[in-house]
């Protein structure tokens, strides 16, 4: 019996630890929304964006443009995101934090982790650079594709 009450009881003490975890993580998360401006980033799905459709910039002065909101250029996380991000706005391409130092053959990856990314979705015909390039997301057909970092497109910024 006491060894029966003795494996009851790691069990609940490992449950309870469990339930902690969720709770401060939902802390956490409740903290972070709160700092969120609101008035720049709208949220869809799980995560909040702000999409420039009026001023061009350069990967990089979108990049900062993004710091200057609080936020980072953002990564896709899979398809079901980029058709929420996406959803209902005007065409044209837009930079997303996805580079690449190494040509076409990669890797790619995002500057806010230095990570090689986990999704890509990209487009036929992707044209080739000899020098770094950037990813953009086409909004018609949803789909990514490189260009010069240099080139001026409209952006997609996430968050902090």
């Amino acid at each position: 019996m006491e060894t029966r009450l003795l494996a009851l009881q790691v069990e609940m003490e490992a449950k309870l630890r469990s339930l902690r975890n969720i709770l401060e993580d939902q802390i956490e998360q409740k903290k972070t929304s709160d700092r969120i401006n609101k008035e720049v980033f709208q949220k869809k799905g799980s995560r909040h964006f702000y999409i420039e459709k009026q001023n061009k910039l350069s990967w990089y002065s979108a990049a900062d443009k993004c710091r200057q909101l609080d936020g980072h250029l953002a990564t896709i996380q899979n398809e079901r995101e980029l058709d929420r991000v996406f959803a209902g706005v005007q065409p044209g391409s837009y930079w997303v934090d996805i580079y690449s130092l190494g040509g076409d053959e990669g890797p790619y990856v995002s500057s806010l982790s230095g990570k090689k990314v986990k999704y890509l979705k990209w487009g036929i015909d992707l044209p080739k650079y000899k020098s770094n390039h950037c990813v953009n997301v086409r909004v018609y057909g949803r789909e990514m594709y490189t260009a010069n970092c240099t080139e001026k497109l409209f952006f997609v910024c996430q968050a902090n």
